[in-house]
């Protein structure tokens, strides 16, 4: 299957249903191209760069109040943007200690972060405006972890592994924080590999419904826990987000794909990923090229198309990481003239 690319600084829709039905086990000589003609300006997501000129970042979510979290220079970083895209205040996120590496990966509608950062291991990173940047515990026999998710009550989801730098794949488990409401030390509780070789927790929903991932026998398969029930999702597939439905946006046989109602739907092209959806079904992602040469393109999938979001100029890739309640969008858009992707969102169009 083959895609076309934009055209200049215009957005190009994908010709997929929406559905998805029709998708599934396609391949071959399909192809998926934009249409001819121009996009309207009013039909088209406002690209907003969050980082001055050559300053590689990244941005990998965004809460209802404009807080946007991911990193600067390899660093965890926190932006405060208003509704027009204006960035009011940037923040590193580091903690204590001499931090090699970290990115700050979700943040809940309170303003608290999660993610990573290497120290002399790879630890799951918490960072609040009143507790600052400090690391999550892990069980006695785990070295590593990172926490990739978390809900407005304070429950955060992520991994633990017994190396140094967080390899899930083999030994990895889930883990399942819970924040103290007086302030006092988090409380974490280790989920298990869910009968695998290794697993870890990718998201939670406000109901604290857990995707993720299991590896076992060279085979990698989600999994979606909701209470007491568990639902197993097929081979070949990577669970990286689930909205308030229970809705699991990721990836199947290389496909971008939504997992619904007890049923997989491929929505975009071989080599493509979904990587965020919100309460609105609203699915962002991306489809795979190298971005500096210009050909790997975040999309949008809304209840109407499917849209490439364009990039800072005119040549450049982008990916797209995260969207929030209001459809904001926030990833990173690859600069030719800096050699480096830089952190950016996408402010939906208004409706008249």
């Amino acid at each position: 299957m083959t895609i076309g690319r934009p055209r200049g600084r215009h957005l190009v829709a994908f010709l997929l249903p929406l559905s998805g039905s029709a998708l599934v086990g396609c391949g071959g000589s399909d192809s998926v191209a934009g249409p001819s003609e121009e996009e309207p300006e009013t039909n088209r997501h406002r690209v907003v760069a969050l980082v001055g000129p050559g300053r590689a970042s990244s941005a990998n979510d965004v809460n209802d109040a404009g807080w946007v979290v991911g990193s600067i220079g390899g660093q965890p970083a926190l932006w405060i943007v208003d509704a027009d895209g204006g960035v009011s205040s940037t923040e590193v996120l580091s903690g204590p200690g001499a931090v090699e590496a970290g990115g700050a990966l979700a943040v809940n509608g309170a303003g608290t972060v999660v993610g990573w950062r290497r120290t002399d291991t790879v630890r799951p990173l918490l960072w609040s405006r009143s507790g600052g940047a400090v690391d999550l515990p892990l069980p006695p026999d785990l070295a590593s972890g990172i926490a990739f998710g978390l809900n407005d009550a304070g429950h955060i989801v992520g991994g633990g592994a017994p190396g140094p730098e967080f390899s899930p794949t083999s030994g990895g488990r889930v883990l399942l924080w819970v924040l103290d409401a007086d302030g006092g030390p988090p409380a974490v509780s280790d989920l298990g590999s869910f009968g695998g070789e290794g697993a870890v927790g990718r998201a939670i929903n406000e109901h604290g419904d857990v995707a993720g991932m299991v590896w076992q026998g060279g085979e990698v398969y989600s999994f979606l826990q909701k209470g007491d029930g568990l639902e197993q999702l097929p081979l070949q597939t990577e669970a990286l987000a689930v909205n308030g439905e229970g809705k699991v946006a990721g990836s199947w046989s290389g496909q971008a794909a939504l997992w619904a109602s007890g049923s997989m739907l491929a929505i975009g092209p071989v080599g493509s990923v979904a990587r965020d959806i919100n309460d609105a079904d609203v699915i962002v992602g991306e489809v795979f090229g190298p971005v500096e040469s210009g050909q790997g393109f975040g999309f949008v999938r809304t209840a109407e198309a499917i849209r490439f979001l364009e990039g800072l100029s005119t040549i450049d890739g982008t990916r797209a990481h995260g969207v929030n309640g209001s459809g904001v969008i926030v990833g990173e858009s690859y600069v030719p003239s800096a050699g480096a992707s830089e952190a950016v969102l996408w402010i939906p169009p208004r409706v008249p």
